[in-house]
C-alpha cells in the first residue's frame, strides 16, 4: 500500500489525470483567505465591514467544504483502475471539520447584530 497526500496529488504529474487534482491547493487557499479575514476582523476594521468579512468567510468555508466532499467522493475512482483502494486520511476530516466550524463561526459573527 502507498500513502498519498493532497500535496502529492496537486504537485506530482503522476496524479495530473485525477478529476479533482486542484482541490487540495484550492482548499489550502480557502483556509488562508479565511484566516486572513479573521485576522483583519480581529485587528479592528470598522464595524460596517464586519458583516461583509464574515459573509465572505462563510462563502469561502462553504466552497472548501463542497470541494473536499467532491474530492473525497471521487478519489477512489480517479485513478482509473479497480485495484486502487483509496482510504481517506486525517487531512480530509480536519478539512471538513475546519470548514464547518469556520462557516458556523462566520455565520454567527455576521448575524450577531441582527438578533
Amino acid at each position: 500500500s502507498q500513502s498519498v497526500m493532497g500535496w502529492d496529488i496537486s504537485t506530482q504529474s503522476a496524479y495530473s489525470g485525477t478529476t479533482y487534482s486542484y482541490v487540495p491547493m484550492t482548499v489550502l487557499a480557502c483556509g488562508i483567505v479565511f484566516l486572513a479575514l479573521a485576522i483583519i476582523s480581529m485587528i479592528g476594521m470598522t464595524t460596517k465591514w464586519d458583516m461583509v468579512l464574515s459573509l465572505i468567510g462563510v462563502a469561502v468555508s462553504v466552497a472548501a467544504l463542497i470541494l473536499v466532499i467532491l474530492f473525497n467522493g471521487d478519489i477512489g475512482s480517479s485513478f482509473g483502475t479497480a485495484t486502487v483502494d483509496a482510504v481517506t486520511g486525517m487531512g480530509v476530516w480536519v478539512s471538513l471539520v475546519g470548514s464547518v466550524v469556520a462557516a458556523a463561526c462566520g455565520a454567527m459573527e455576521a448575524f450577531k447584530d441582527l438578533a
